[in-house]
């Protein structure tokens, strides 16, 4: 993989800093590309990076393969469609491979916009659907797309990823899943590389506005010819308009304006990385030893069964309930923002204007009713701006929602 942004300077320093106390990487004649950190108590050695890369490759030199006396190496998260399939051959060198995560990759080459790709892995009705979302989401809210790549102003840099985190957050708590990029270690690493790595065009923060608030961001790597999505999400709220499909849309087009070759969504499988992907391919973990110390191999085989069983347990779907239990344990029975259940009534009454208060969707305490409000825009095709919601003094649960065009009353249930 050339220029790997997971070898990359900014990258390792960082990743000393926040996951190894600061201490220095080593790095071994038999592998020159990858730099490793000690285990602190057993002679393991593991790429730096750990699993907070979204994939590597590595060239193995067996001439100069006279390394680890005794010890282990461990390297995570080696990328099926990227790693050469070198022919290892070493007496006194023992390799051990655990497969793991799938992972998934579109094929940007021959595409000189997202059309062409969308013909090819998006089937026609998918495809009609699709533009009819992003239509109807650029008809009803003040829509535009950036993507801040080689420069960024450090005061928006810190709004828009105390944003990114703010977002995650609501869609984690919603779906009651433990989410690992929330962790604090990792995400205050996130935040400190990708500063650095913007500017040097290794990352970007690709964002969807509505007006001057950002609705969805994604954060990429780039290798020369690949960009790596690493983390994704999107404001909820919008989830009628499909937002999430819209918002990945048009990182593929911005993907292609750039050259790159591949957008690599790298580990873990959903529906929609399996929707438009062209391929699919494994992640493995490689394991190195030295296969005259009985200590090294113990420990070789030991790690190669430990990481055997738990991709054991995910091909069984157990790690989703790993993660809820996770999210149960560290937030209990504390529940999400109650949503209302309402229902639309057309054709309304006239209210007199001292019957009905406004209601600013813009306070925090009616957050709550903005599904319902942007449903409406969705389904009757208003824009936010032409429309306003009022509460009905005299009934608490009903609501009125006019726009330019139509009216309804919204009967909570």
């Amino acid at each position: 993989m050339e220029s790997s942004p997971y070898l990359s300077e900014p990258f390792i320093s960082t990743w000393i800093k926040h996951f190894n106390e600061g201490k220095p990487f080593v790095q071994f004649n038999f592998m020159e590309q990858l730099s490793f950190v000690e285990h602190s108590r057993f002679p393991i050695y593991f790429n730096t990076g750990k699993t907070n890369t979204k994939g590597l490759s590595y060239t193995l030199i067996p001439i100069k393969f006279d390394g680890p006396s005794s010890k282990v190496f461990f390297i995570y998260d080696v990328h099926g469609a990227f790693q050469s399939k070198d022919s290892f051959s070493n007496a006194n060198i023992g390799r051990l491979s655990s497969m793991q995560y799938i992972g998934y990759l579109c094929d940007l080459k021959g595409h000189s916009n997202l059309d062409t790709y969308m013909n090819q892995v998006i089937s026609k009705s998918s495809r009609y659907k699709f533009r009819m979302y992003k239509r109807k989401l650029e008809s009803s809210f003040n829509i535009h797309y950036r993507a801040y790549f080689g420069d960024i102003a450090k005061q928006e840099y810190e709004f828009l990823f105390n944003r990114f985190k703010k977002l995650l957050e609501k869609r984690f708590r919603e779906k009651r899943i433990q989410n690992n990029n929330l962790e604090p270690k990792e995400w205050n690493f996130y935040k400190e590389v990708t500063f650095s790595m913007i500017l040097k065009q290794q990352a970007a923060l690709y964002v969807v506005y509505d007006g001057e608030e950002p609705i969805a961001i994604t954060l990429l790597n780039f290798s020369k010819k690949i960009a790596f999505d690493v983390i994704r999400t999107f404001d909820i709220d919008y989830s009628n308009f499909r937002l999430g499909t819209i918002s990945l849309m048009q990182q593929l087009q911005w993907c292609i304006a750039q050259g790159f070759e591949t957008l690599d969504f790298s580990k873990g499988h959903f529906e929609y990385k399996k929707r438009w992907a062209t391929r699919s391919y494994n992640f493995e973990y490689h394991i190195y030893y030295d296969s005259r110390s009985v200590l090294a191999s113990f420990i070789a085989f030991s790690m190669n069964m430990y990481y055997g069983l738990k991709q054991f347990l995910r091909d069984k779907n157990l790690a989703a309930v790993f993660h809820n239990s996770i999210f149960w344990l560290r937030n209990g029975n504390t529940t999400t923002e109650i949503l209302p259940d309402y229902c639309f009534r057309e054709n309304p009454e006239i209210y007199k204007e001292e019957s009905l208060s406004y209601i600013k969707l813009d306070d925090e305490k009616n957050h709550s009713f903005k599904r319902m409000f942007y449903e409406f825009l969705y389904r009757y095709s208003e824009h936010k701006t032409d429309t306003k919601l009022f509460k009905v003094s005299k009934n608490p649960g009903l609501f009125l929602i006019k726009g330019k065009n139509s009216s309804v009353e919204a009967i909570l249930k």
